[in-house]
């Protein structure tokens, strides 16, 4: 955000983060998360791993807009687009390797 200039830049700006579709929200206590069982874990990581992608080339689109100056800033948001894809990739190989069926 300091690339952004005020008051994005600014110590105590604090905007409401909006939920993008598909993307779950960290929401669940920890405990909660320590109950479900292996295959509900794999899955939520899953599909949080399968949406971010989008996520972040939506992000990268904006900062092309906002910061064309900014290229390592876009060269990380799309690694982090293809490391995302390959996590959930090779979460699904888990899953199937323990005979679990990764849902969409």
């Amino acid at each position: 955000v300091s690339l952004q200039g005020r008051p994005f830049g600014d110590a105590d700006f604090n905007p409401r983060i909006p939920t993008f579709p598909g993307l779950p929200s960290p929401s669940l206590p920890h405990e909660a998360w320590k109950d479900l069982s292996d295959a509900e874990r794999l899955q939520q990581n899953v599909t949080a791993f399968s949406n971010l992608p989008e996520f972040l080339s939506a992000v990268k689109r904006q900062q092309e807009m906002l910061n064309p100056l900014a290229p390592e800033l876009h060269y990380q948001l799309e690694t982090a687009g293809r490391q995302c894809r390959g996590l959930a990739s090779n979460l699904k190989s888990v899953m199937t390797a323990m005979d679990l069926a990764p849902e969409p």
